[in-house]
């Protein structure tokens, strides 16, 4: 999906749920191909379906900003980043879909000194699209001893 191949995305996100039922409803990944796929009404009705319910926070800060409603957007964000501050890397990814640079940048350097695991999808999270032209996305990717 960080291609916008969605199709060969829904198709591995299908293998996946086979071997591990708990990856779709616990991670949203389904909500994020519909996101990506310019349904941001459909997407946050399926964040909304997770079990984990700061996966649904975090959903409808996205889906709402897609759909142009950015003070609900901002809120959920406010919601998120009160309730689970250590979901460093998610409040990242939501900031950048935003287009808030800065922040993003903020939040992935608190996941990176907390050595989030999730930093491992940085180059191929199609949600941090917009962030790849900035300079300290690069400065970012080395100091993570990554290849550009």
């Amino acid at each position: 999906s960080a291609q916008g191949n969605f199709k060969a995305a829904q198709q591995a996100l299908n293998r996946d749920t086979a071997l591990n039922s708990e990856i779709l409803g616990g991670l949203g990944h389904q909500a994020v191909i519909t996101l990506l796929e310019g349904r941001p009404e459909a997407a946050k009705i399926e964040f909304a379906a997770s079990p984990h319910e700061d996966v649904g926070v975090w959903g409808t800060a996205v889906a709402d900003h897609s759909m142009g409603l950015p003070k609900s957007s901002r809120q959920a964000l406010d919601t998120l980043i009160a309730r689970a501050p250590n979901s460093n890397y998610r409040i990242a990814r939501a900031f950048a879909w935003r287009g808030e640079q800065d922040q993003a940048f903020a939040w992935l350097e608190k996941a990176l000194a907390q050595r989030n695991p999730s930093l491992n999808q940085i180059k191929t999270d199609p949600l941090l699209a917009k962030l790849r032209n900035d300079p300290r996305y690069t400065k970012l990717i080395e100091r993570m001893g990554l290849p550009l």
